[in-house]
C-alpha cells in the first residue's frame, strides 16, 4: 500500500467516513483502487489525550475540532484492489440514482425483457453457492425443500469475527430458480415466504444471539441480481440497502399477497436505479 499513487477520487462518503481512490502502484497501465474507512471508536470510558479547538457554540451546544494521540481512535481500515478492472472501478465509484415508477405494463414491456436477456453465466456464482460448490463456510442454515427451501448465508460485507452485531447482514437465497424478483410472487409462494420469515430469524438468533425483534427482513426491488433472495440486517443499521424506494419489508410483502394474491402483478412499484445501468436507460426511454 505504501507504493500506491493516487490519480483521482472515485467516491467520498461523508456518512460512512470512507474514501475510495483510483491510482496505481507505479505502473499507470495497471489500475489499483484503495478504499479507506474510519474504524469504529473503541468502547472505552476514559477520553484519550487530545488537543481540541472550539469552533461552534450556541446555548448548551458546543462543537470542537479534536485530535487524539491514541492510535486506536485514529485507525483506518484500508483495502487495496489490484489489479482493478473497469467493473471494479464502476462498482466503487460514486453512483447517481434516479426514480422510476414501474407500472405492470412497463414491467412487461421493459423490465421482464431485460431480465430475460441476462445470461445465466452472470449468476453462475450464485448457483455455485446454492449447489454447495463455493462459500460453504458462509452458510449458517439450509432448508433443502424444493418448494419452500432456501440457504441462509452471510453477506460479503459482514464478518462476525470482527464486526459488531449491528453490522449483521445475511441473505436467504431461495433454491427455486423460477423466481427472479418481487414481481413473480403470488399466493402460491406464501409457504416459501412464511418459512423464511419464521425460520431465518430463529437461525440468526441461534448463531449470533440477535433476537427476532432486532432483525429487519426485506426484499429489494429492483434487486442487484435476479434470483429471489431476502435480506436480514440489524434494526439499528443505517444503510442504503434498506431505503424506502428499494426495500420491501418481508412482513408487508406477505400481507399484501394475503390481501390480493396477484398484488405484485397489479401494483405500480417505485424503483431507484443507478443512472449508469442499462435498465435505467430502458425505463427512461420507454416513458418518453
Amino acid at each position: 500500500m505504501e507504493h500506491f499513487k493516487s490519480v483521482r477520487v472515485l467516491k467520498n462518503d461523508l456518512e460512512k467516513k470512507s474514501l475510495v481512490l483510483l491510482g496505481h502502484l507505479g505502473d499507470p497501465s495497471q489500475n489499483a483502487i484503495l478504499r479507506l474507512e474510519k474504524e469504529p471508536f473503541p468502547a472505552e470510558k476514559e477520553l484519550p489525550e487530545n488537543a481540541s479547538e472550539l469552533y461552534f457554540e450556541n446555548d448548551v451546544f458546543h462543537r470542537y475540532h479534536a485530535q487524539f494521540s491514541q492510535a486506536s481512535v485514529n485507525t483506518v481500515d484500508a483495502e487495496l484492489i489490484y489489479p482493478a478492472s473497469q467493473k471494479h472501478i464502476q462498482k466503487y465509484s460514486k453512483v447517481n440514482y434516479g426514480i422510476h415508477h414501474e407500472t405492470p405494463e412497463l414491467y412487461e414491456k421493459v423490465t421482464r425483457k431485460y431480465i430475460e436477456s441476462i445470461p445465466v453465466e452472470d449468476i453462475r456464482w450464485l448457483y455455485n453457492v446454492l449447489e454447495g460448490l463455493a462459500e460453504v463456510d458462509r452458510f449458517i442454515y439450509q432448508d433443502r425443500d424444493e418448494a419452500i427451501g432456501y440457504s441462509l448465508r452471510m453477506d460479503y460485507g459482514f464478518d462476525p469475527k470482527k464486526d459488531d452485531m449491528e453490522k449483521l447482514h445475511l441473505l436467504a437465497i431461495c433454491y427455486r430458480r423460477d423466481l427472479k424478483s418481487l414481481r413473480d410472487l403470488t399466493k402460491e409462494h406464501l409457504p416459501l415466504l412464511k418459512n423464511i420469515e419464521k425460520t431465518a430469524p430463529a437461525a440468526i438468533e441461534k448463531a449470533y444471539g440477535v433476537p427476532a425483534d432486532k432483525i429487519r427482513a426485506y426484499i429489494h426491488y429492483l434487486p442487484s441480481y435476479f434470483h429471489l433472495h431476502v435480506h436480514f440486517t440489524h434494526i439499528n443499521a443505517e444503510s442504503r440497502t434498506c431505503q424506502t424506494e428499494r426495500a420491501h419489508l418481508l412482513s408487508s410483502v406477505i400481507q399484501n399477497i394475503e390481501l390480493c394474491g396477484d398484488y405484485y402483478q397489479r401494483a405500480m412499484l417505485t424503483v431507484s436505479v443507478s443512472e449508469d445501468e442499462t435498465i435505467s436507460r430502458l425505463l427512461r426511454d420507454a416513458q418518453c
